[in-house]
C-alpha cells in the first residue's frame, strides 16, 4: 500500500469510521446494535462472545438466535452460551469446546453457531481457512476472501474471522513463524468491490475485546517471508501480553466463519 494512502487511512482510523461510510457500502444489517463484551466473562472468551454479536448484528432472522438464548443481561446470556454449549466435547480435541486458558478453535465454534439454529430454516454456517493455496496469488487471495465476507454479508450474517498474532522464534534453534494468540471478531462493514489487481482491504470490525467497532486494513504480504493476510489493526493489542521483551509481532486473518 502506498505509504500516503496509509497514512490517509490511520488519519482515518483515529478520528472515527464514519468517514470511510462512502466506502463501506456493504454494513451489518443491524449495525447499531451493541457487541458483546468477552471481558465480563473471561479475557479468552473472544469465540463465543463474537458469536453472539455476530447474530445480534444480522438480519432479524439471525437476531431470533441471539434473542433465544435465557439471560437478563449480556453476562448471563454469554455465561449460558458457555456452559450449555462451549462444555460440551470437543469433536476434534480430548477435552471441552471451551476452557478458559485455550478458549475454543475455528470448528467448535462452526459447531456450536449450527447447534443454535435448533433446527430453524437458516442456512448452514461453514468455516474457512483463508491461507494462501498454491499458485493462488496474492490479488486472488485477497478477493477469495473479500468475496466470502460479502456472500455473507448480503446473506444477512456478518462474518466472524479468526486472526493469529505470530511472531519469530527459534524453535529446535531455527527461526520459525509461531502463534503466541488467537483471536476472533465480527466483519461489520466492507466495500462491495475490490480493484482489479489490489492486495488489500479496508474492514469495519466489531471487536469483542470491550465490545467496541474499529477499523483495520487486510492486505496480502510476504516481506516476512510468511505469505499471508496480514491485518493491520491499530486499536487492537490482542495477545501482546505473550510476547516476549523485544519480540515483534504480525496479526494474520487466518480464517472465516460464514454463510458461504
Amino acid at each position: 500500500m502506498p505509504k500516503l494512502l496509509l497514512c490517509l487511512f490511520l488519519t482515518a482510523a483515529l478520528v472515527g469510521p464514519r468517514l470511510f461510510g462512502k466506502e463501506f457500502e456493504l454494513n451489518a444489517p443491524n449495525k447499531d446494535a451493541k457487541p458483546v463484551n468477552q471481558l465480563i466473562i473471561s479475557g479468552n472468551a473472544c469465540g463465543p462472545a463474537a458469536l453472539l454479536s455476530s447474530f445480534r448484528l444480522a438480519d432479524p432472522k439471525w437476531q431470533e438466535l441471539a434473542q433465544a438464548i435465557p439471560g437478563k443481561n449480556d453476562r448471563s446470556r454469554l455465561s449460558y452460551l458457555i456452559r450449555n454449549y462451549g462444555m460440551r466435547p470437543s469433536n476434534y480435541l480430548g477435552r471441552p469446546r471451551w476452557n478458559e486458558q485455550a478458549g475454543i478453535n475455528l470448528l467448535d465454534l462452526t459447531d456450536i453457531a449450527n447447534e443454535l439454529k435448533n433446527n430453524k430454516r437458516l442456512p448452514e454456517l461453514e468455516w474457512q481457512v483463508l491461507l494462501q493455496k498454491q499458485n493462488e496469488s496474492g490479488e486472488k487471495l485477497i478477493k477469495r476472501c473479500h468475496t466470502q465476507f460479502v456472500r455473507s454479508l448480503k446473506k444477512g450474517l456478518p462474518p466472524v474471522i479468526g486472526l493469529q498474532r505470530l511472531t519469530n522464534r527459534p524453535v529446535a534453534g531455527t527461526p520459525a513463524w509461531v502463534t503466541v494468540h488467537g483471536h476472533f471478531v465480527v466483519i461489520t462493514g466492507l466495500p462491495r468491490k475490490l480493484d482489479k489487481e489490489t492486495t488489500w482491504m479496508p474492514f469495519q470490525y466489531a471487536d469483542p475485546w470491550g465490545a467496541q467497532t474499529k477499523m483495520g486494513i487486510v492486505k496480502f504480504d510476504q516481506q516476512n517471508g510468511f505469505p499471508a493476510l496480514v491485518a493491520e489493526m491499530p486499536y487492537s493489542k490482542f495477545g501482546t501480553h505473550k510476547l516476549k521483551k523485544g519480540e515483534e509481532s504480525i496479526v494474520i486473518l487466518a480464517s472465516g466463519i460464514g454463510v458461504f
